[in-house]
């Protein structure tokens, strides 16, 4: 994945619109971006009336790489 410069989070840049753009960019199917949303996972994926469903590019990076996010190991 592309690290963006800080001056383009949450601009027009860092915006993924749609399920098909955020899949792509997460090599996801798209079934698993609405689940995620559906089962309310801590993904910062975002729905607003006019716009749909998008994300920012920026934001995804940063909960992936959160080690809040990964799964635990076991013991």
């Amino acid at each position: 994945m592309t690290d963006l410069p800080a001056e383009t989070a949450g601009t027009a840049q860092d915006l993924l619109q749609g399920v098909k753009a955020i899949a792509g960019y997460l090599a996801w199917p798209e079934r698993k971006v609405y689940r995620a949303r559906e089962e309310g996972w801590t993904i910062p994926i975002r729905k607003r009336d006019g716009l749909g469903i998008y994300a920012f590019r920026s934001e995804l990076d940063a909960w992936l790489t959160d080690p809040s996010t990964l799964p635990s190991k076991a013991a």
